[in-house]
């Protein structure tokens, strides 16, 4: 059966491009507090969830970043309009960046600081991200509706020079996702003991601590070399793919292989998907899918509820004049059918599936039979680099 951990070797940031960001991120954030700024750091997103790909787009690996929130400790949503978190972010980043040498850019929420190529020809950037711990009165708010009501404390609002605050839980989301992820290496752990009791060691299948993480990067390469090869203008959140696999995670067997883990999976994206293309027709069995707890129709949109933030929809893209957002996320599921579709109704063997598969992943770029998905990504622009 397919390896995982082979297949990740190749899409994974390399242990030095992890070091170099490490080393980075320490030594920039040290150079701003230098300055007189009290400011805890901390990072959010794929870094800080253990889940980092190499970004892909335009046939080739691209520059990969750390998003860092620098939440400042001595000030407070309350005494501050929105906007001066971000101009005193703005000068002092600009003075370190100054003094190293580093080219820097402005954006909407962040300030990102721009790194020389690593040995290997790929660019490093880190995104600064200003913010202050939530108010009291959104805190109340958010405890009475976030369904993860225990972690909201450690809310924050995001500054920005124009369109105000936004709310936002990077440190709770985190907690969440690692006690979910803990919870389904339990039982993994648990049922194999139950089948394996007069083995000593658990059966060489998979890393039971990095099973869920495994799926989710698979995933995030697969919507990556998909996006590029429609030629997208964006590209779905990481977080939509997150959220929605932890969650799921919690209904399906920890036991299966990592084939049948992504394989359950993509069956409940489908069945968004056939949501989508039916409609009502298809409401009544969607509800009694588990991923209609999770992707939800109300009034009309599409919302999923970030755990941890009951203000948050991570899905809001999808309900945007257009739709491209989600026309483009069903046509990804669509098309991810391929992958466990055609190796259980042809028979292929562990190599000849373990082949195709790389060739989706793109990992061997130059096999003359190498599979592609059937369509003809620039990296979507992260909201708070919008301009």
């Amino acid at each position: 059966m397919i390896n995982p951990g082979k297949q990740l070797e190749d899409i994974e940031l390399t242990k030095t491009q992890r070091e170099r960001a490490v080393t980075l991120y320490t030594h920039l954030c040290e150079g701003i507090q230098a300055r007189g700024l009290n400011i805890s750091f901390y990072p959010q997103g794929s870094f800080a969830l253990k889940t980092a790909v190499r970004p892909f787009a335009k046939g080739k690996e691209q520059a990969y970043d750390v998003d860092v929130i620098c939440n400042f400790d001595d000030y407070s949503k309350d005494e501050l309009d929105s906007g001066q978190l971000m101009l005193l972010l703005r000068h002092t980043a600009r003075e370190v960046c100054k003094e190293r040498s580093l080219e820097i850019d402005y954006y909407e929420r962040c300030v990102t600081v721009h790194y020389a190529d690593d040995p290997s020809g790929v660019s490093f950037s880190i995104d600064l991200i200003p913010a202050v711990r939530e108010s009291e009165l959104k805190l109340a708010v958010l405890r009475a509706k976030t369904e993860e009501s225990e972690l909201v404390e450690t809310s924050i609002a995001i500054d920005s020079l124009s369109r105000g605050w936004i709310t936002n839980n990077p440190q709770g989301y985190r907690k969440w996702f690692e006690e979910k992820a803990d919870q389904f290496d339990s039982r993994f752990i648990q049922e194999s003991r139950g089948v394996f009791a007069s083995v000593e060691e658990l059966p060489d299948d998979d890393t039971p601590s990095s099973r869920l993480r495994q799926s989710i990067k698979l995933l995030k390469r697969l919507r990556d070399v998909y996006y590029d090869e429609i030629d997208a203008k964006t590209s779905s959140p990481s977080v939509i793919i997150t959220t929605i696999v932890t969650k799921l995670a919690q209904s399906i067997s920890p036991s299966v292989t990592s084939l049948e883990l992504l394989d359950a999976i993509i069956l409940e994206l489908n069945q968004v998907f056939l949501l989508h293309e039916r409609g009502e027709a298809y409401a009544t069995t969607y509800q009694t899918m588990p991923i209609a707890k999770i992707v939800m129709r109300e009034n009309g949109k599409w919302v999923l509820r970030n755990p941890t933030n009951w203000e948050d929809n991570v899905l809001s893209s999808w309900n945007e004049t257009g739709a491209v957002a989600s026309k483009e996320f069903f046509g990804w599921i669509k098309s991810l059918q391929v992958i466990t579709k055609d190796y259980k109704k042809r028979g292929q063997s562990d190599l000849e599936f373990e082949q195709q598969f790389r060739g989706l992943l793109l990992i061997n770029k130059k096999s003359p039979n190498m599979p592609r998905f059937n369509v003809n990504s620039s990296n979507g622009v992260k909201p708070w680099k919008k301009q």
